[in-house]
């Protein structure tokens, strides 16, 4: 059987046969490919044409045999009223109604994003739940769009049924980006316009309000009052939207203005909108959007809901416009997207732009591939980040990207005090909503900084509403976890709003006598001080203990891998390593209109350091190993603050944006040290494969500590600018002043200083957006670092220098859902700091914690590609191969000039996290997979005979496999297998290159964990 539909443009028909398995009941709709599309809405059908009317799509030309819309999928649809009913058809249906007056948000202009992405909530962790086929329609109500269905959940319920409503959220979404039904057949829940298979009412209110969030609302970052409103809607904007479908239109319209906006997603499903360009109000470009829709915009409040011309008094039910505090629209918010990618980020010029605008190779990991990962703190983000690489034992922890140390770690944008043997500033990400990771300099953000990486976290904020999110978890060598997540309103106007976590780790480990132990405890609170002024206070407690070896295992006389087992501990079952670090923060926004925003930061960290371990060195005298043991404690003390304010201004009428700040960064620390007399071990002898672990305890009262005091100042300007040259072409150019201030002063009398006034840092970096979904890049940066380490005669290094240069293409598919990126790099650096040894083996050396020299001029070459986000609804992926190379151009020492600067660092590097929910029945399943694979890494040493070996790992790959089942609509069971294979490798090779040997540290073997987690 066939039928024809009119076509307005070409008044051709177009045919399309009717599906045999529709039952009885049952209709059938052709699903039209996006090649077919009209390129302007068609004229709607009469409102007698019952069938015609309810599909709401473009009538399409008939199909030449063998086209693609000769095999395009068919549907069939469930038979619910037409939206076009007498009510509705009374008013002709293009007749626009003017919009009514009243309150609105305030305004947070921004130069223009993309449409909000498609975010990928289709994983389990994210889908707790799934409601049924079976329905029940709501009584209609008077009061249009705003009836529920009788039997609807309360609104403290709605957060339990996240399943369903992440399905409808790629349905929608994803096909918004396809301009096309995605396909699917009759036993699968989808949406269209209107409904088929409908969600229970029960959970039809998350449904709209997760698809607001992220596909059908635009938000301002604050709310104004009603005068505010008219304010907003009069104030001209730069529009350049091309044509396409209505809900993009709608929400690029919201995100330029800075305005809220509310729809119902169904209403403007299938509908397309005209170009939007030129200076126009708010109001304005609403109009010229819903010109020929049938619908109008109204005020509520404080929001623009757009809704039909007239009410519906069909009989169909129809869910309230809903507005959802969707901030990750603006400030690259992850949590809820369920989502591999981020809409933005600012970690690399402090300007809020996405991931393609952005000139330097960027990774962001969500707050979903952290909860897919199972991250906990920096280590975790070293194996998962493209780039990064991980070395020595997890005890001392450094993080390696480009040939170099990774030394500036970020919360919230204020530096901190990483350094590698201490620990206490790995964090803990069950606070944190993402973990940015700029690769390359990063000068505008640490002035000048580290050619490696930053590393950037951005805690959790309160929410809007109440939720709850929680889980256990049971692993291998006794790991066991909890963690509670609580957020929401605490006055009834929702103007105070706050969060609690808290996160509990007891584990050991495979080594003989290890424990692992973490706390944290975290609280925030978000005050809206006025309708434009939003004050956030917050405090947190992190505390760690482990007792893993420090130095790890020794290598042989020989300068070889000893090959024990991996249970094999070389330390003391009294040894302990104590970290404990509390954060108090404050931060003030305030929106002054027009897209300007000021932003304060400021925080204040105490920290404490306490340890005591010891090192299992060769004792060639007597054989056989001796343990050197070593007591330190520390304290520090930082007070931070970071002031800007930024916002768009318009030139040679075009939009560009720009950010004007100040940094402050004071730290104290007092310092105090025993033992390490690498002489007169307390052990000796030691037989590695038959030995007891006695080892006594060493007395710290009987000897005098070393002390010192630190002192740290680094006071800072910056400007930033993104300035739009052509409509394709932007640049951004930044500097930054930095003032320094360092001195350490030993309780022998001895001290050393250096300082730094005004030195200037500058960045440039070009984007051109060549195609719809492409842009090319190239950036530019200064690198100046200064160095904490000291020469033989006890003075710093001369700061780190150099230059950073990048070039690269990136994409954005998916409307933003799926970014990809590829880079060349080159970074050439002087100064580099090179270990020399302790006083005791360099009788030179004046400096107790040991001394370095600077090094010539190394170059850094490679390439970075990357891709992260939703491949399909139900697809999630993080993918990264880097390939650097780092070798000596000049040095004082000629016979180092070609050689690699440190080849105890893997040059390629590949990691794979990928996601994917099962379709149809087994929608309850989630099946996930990590790989991590690296090129070889190896050190070349004299061994106790003075013969030069080299000490080596082989190229390795570690697998993990992870299954995540929904219980119900609540509850995920997670089980994680890693290192599936049980590859021996180790994770570090040759460090500490001290004495007759080095240690090193075996990868974790196979290991599972079991979680059970909650979300309400």
């Amino acid at each position: 059987m066939k039928r024809s539909a009119p076509n307005s443009s070409s008044g051709r028909k177009a045919t399309a046969p009717r599906s045999p398995s529709c039952k009885p009941g049952w209709r059938f709709t052709p699903a039209w490919p996006k090649a077919r599309l009209p390129s302007s809405p068609p004229a709607r059908p009469p409102a007698s044409d019952a069938r015609a009317s309810s599909r709401e799509r473009p009538p399409v030309p008939a199909a030449a045999p063998g086209s693609r819309a000769s095999w395009w999928p068919t549907t069939c649809r469930s038979p619910i009223s037409s939206p076009n009913s007498p009510a509705t058809a009374a008013r002709p249906w293009n007749a626009p109604r003017p919009c009514a007056s009243g309150a609105s948000p305030a305004p947070t202009p921004s130069s223009t994003r993309k449409a909000p992405w498609p975010p990928s909530a289709a994983s389990s962790p994210c889908a707790p739940s799934r409601c049924t086929r079976k329905t029940r329609r709501a009584a209609p109500s008077s009061s249009p769009g705003k009836t529920r269905s009788k039997d609807a959940a309360p609104p403290a319920a709605h957060l339990r049924e996240t399943g369903y409503a992440a399905l409808y959220l790629f349905s929608v979404s994803f096909d918004r980006e396809r301009e096309t039904p995605s396909k699917r057949t009759r036993g699968k829940p989808a949406v269209r316009a209107p409904l088929r298979f409908p969600p229970p009412p029960a959970c039809r209110p998350l449904i709209l309000a997760l698809r607001l969030a992220f596909g059908g609302i635009a938000v301002a970052a604050t709310i104004l009052p009603p005068p505010a409103l008219a304010q907003t809607q009069r104030t001209a904007h730069e529009f350049d939207i091309p044509a396409g479908p209505l809900a993009a239109t709608l929400n690029r319209i919201g995100e330029t203005a800075g305005a809220l906006l509310s729809f119902d997603p169904t209403q403007v499903k299938g509908k397309t909108a005209p170009a939007i360009k030129g200076r126009l109000s708010v109001q304005e470009a609403l109009s010229q959007a819903l010109t020929g829709s049938g619908l109008s915009t109204v005020v509520e409040g404080k929001t623009l809901v757009i809704r039909p011309t007239s009410a519906n008094s069909s009989g169909e039910t129809t869910l309230a416009p809903v507005t959802v505090a969707a901030q990750g629209v603006k400030d690259g918010t992850t949590e809820g997207t369920c989502s591999f990618t981020t809409r933005t980020m600012s970690s690399a010029t402090h300007l809020p732009l996405s991931m393609r605008e952005t000139p330097q190779s960027v990774t962001v990991l969500t707050s979903a591939r952290i909860e897919a990962d199972n991250l906990v703190d920096l280590v975790d983000v070293a194996k998962a980040t493209p780039g990064l690489t991980l070395n020595s034992n997890e005890v001392r922890p450094q993080l390696y990207s480009r040939g170099y140390a990774v030394e500036s770690v970020t919360q919230d944008g204020i530096a901190t005090r990483y350094e590698w043997g201490r620990g206490d500033s790995l964090g803990n990400l069950a606070m944190q909503d993402r973990v940015e990771v700029v690769r390359g300099a990063t000068g505008l953000m640490q002035g000048g900084g580290n050619p490696s990486a930053a590393v950037n976290m951005i805690r959790k904020r309160p929410t809007n509403t109440w939720q709850f999110k929680g889980s256990i978890s049971a692993g291998s060598w006794d790991d066991y976890r909890l963690m509670a997540d609580v957020s929401g309103p605490l006055t009834e106007d929702g103007r105070v709003r706050g969060r609690a976590v808290a996160y509990v780790q007891d584990a050991s480990d495979f080594y003989d006598f290890a424990f692992n132990d973490k706390r944290l405890g975290y609280v925030t609170v978000d005050v809206d001080l006025t309708e434009r002024t939003t004050l956030n206070l917050g405090y947190s407690h992190l505390y760690s203990n482990k007792n893993l070896s420090w130095g790890g295992m020794p290598t042989t006389y020989g300068y070889q891998h000893l090959d024990l087992p991996r249970s094999t501990s070389a330390g003391a079952d009294w040894e302990y390593n104590k970290n404990q670090i509390d954060t108090v923060y404050a931060s003030l926004t305030h929106d002054f209109g027009e897209g300007w925003k000021l932003n304060f930061n400021s925080t204040y960290v105490d920290g404490r350091y306490d340890l005591l371990a010891t090192y299992l060195v060769p004792t060639p005298g007597v054989g056989g190993y001796g343990h050197v043991w070593w007591a330190g404690e520390s304290s520090r003390e930082q007070k931070a603050a970071d002031l800007k304010v930024s916002g768009p201004v318009s030139w040679f009428g075009r939009t560009h944006d720009l950010v004007f700040g100040a940094t402050l960064n004071h730290q104290n620390g007092q310092n105090a040290s025993w033992g390490a007399d690498w002489d007169n071990p307390i052990t000796g002898g030691i037989d590695l494969t038959n030995w007891n672990h006695v080892v006594p305890r060493p007395d710290t009262s009987s000897t005098s500590p070393l002390r010192l005091s630190d002192r740290f100042k680094q006071d800072s300007l910056y400007s930033a600018g993104k300035f739009n040259i052509t409509g394709t072409l932007d640049l951004l150019l930044g500097a930054r002043l930095d003032w320094y201030d360092r001195k350490i002063a030993w309780d022998t009398g001895s001290t050393s200083s250096y300082s730094e006034n005004a030195h200037l840092t500058k960045y440039a970096g070009l984007t051109w957006k060549f195609a719809d979904r492409h842009s090319v890049y190239a950036s530019y940066t200064d690198v100046f670092q200064p160095q904490n380490q000291q020469n033989l005669s006890g003075s710093f290094l001369p700061p780190r220098s150099g230059r950073n240069y990048e070039i690269g293409v990136k994409g954005e598919y998916l409307g933003g859902a799926l970014n990809g990126s590829i880079a060349l790099f080159r970074i050439d650096e002087n100064n580099r700091a090179a270990w020399l040894g302790l006083p005791g083996s360099l009788p030179a050396c004046t400096v107790p914690t040991g001394c370095y020299a600077a090094s010539g001029l190394a170059r850094t070459e490679g390439v970075d590609l990357e891709l992260q986000g939703a491949i399909t609804p139900n697809w999630q992926i993080g993918a990264g191969f880097t390939y650097s190379e780092t070798r000596y151009r000049k040095d004082a020492n000629p016979d180092n000039i070609g050689k690699r600067l440190d080849t105890g660092i893997p040059t390629t590097l590949f990691k794979l996290s990928t996601q994917y929910t099962l379709p149809g029945a087994l929608n309850r399943l989630t099946l996930g997979g990590r790989v991590n694979w690296q090129s070889k890494m190896y050190r070349d040493a004299a061994n106790a005979d003075g013969e030069m070996v080299r000490i080596q790992q082989d190229a390795r790959a570690i697998v993990d496999l992870s299954a995540t089942y929904r219980l119900t609509k609540n509850l995920n069971l997670k089980l994680d297998i890693n290192n599936v294979f049980d590859k021996v490798y180790y994770s570090s090779i040759a460090n500490d290159d001290w004495y007759w040997g080095a240690t090193e540290a075996y990868g974790r073997p196979r290991s599972v964990l079991l979680t059970l987690s909650a979300s309400y």
